[in-house]
Formats: structure tokens, sequence, C-alpha cells
């Protein structure tokens, strides 16, 4: 298991956090965000840096699976 300076759940695109994110350059960073266009982004935004972990699932405070409802993306 990994220490992780910061974790931010419900990352979105990362836009909004990007200051705070790279405030932690030199820790390990766990990025959640379940909604894949938002995740899509987190990809190509982080991807080169070895220290930022992206996690596609949603967290809820009991553990088990259930639906997860997000707005579609405009196209």
């Amino acid at each position: 298991m990994k220490d992780f300076g910061l974790v931010v759940l419900g990352a979105h695109s990362g836009v909004h956090n990007k200051t705070l994110i790279n405030s932690y350059e030199n820790q390990n960073i766990l990025l959640v965000e379940p909604v894949p266009y938002n995740y899509e982004v987190l990809e190509i935004e982080y991807n080169q840096n070895k220290n930022i972990f992206i996690c596609k699932n949603g967290v809820i405070d009991i553990a088990k699976k259930d639906n997860f409802y997000f707005v579609k993306k405009n196209v």
C-alpha cells in the first residue's frame, strides 16, 4: 500500500485542483473520478506523472456495489 500526501475524491477534470495537485509534486497523489469523460481528461493531463494514481471507482460509505448515475457529456 502506498502513502498518499493528497487524496482527491471527485477529482473531476482536475482543472479546479491543479494548483493543489502541483503543490504535492514530491508526494504520491490519488485522484478518484468515476465519470468516464472526466477520468479521460485526468489520464491525459497526468499520465506522465509517476507519483499520480488515478482511480475510476466511486466511493460510498458502505461496502457494496451500486448503480452510478452521471450527466452525459454534451457532444
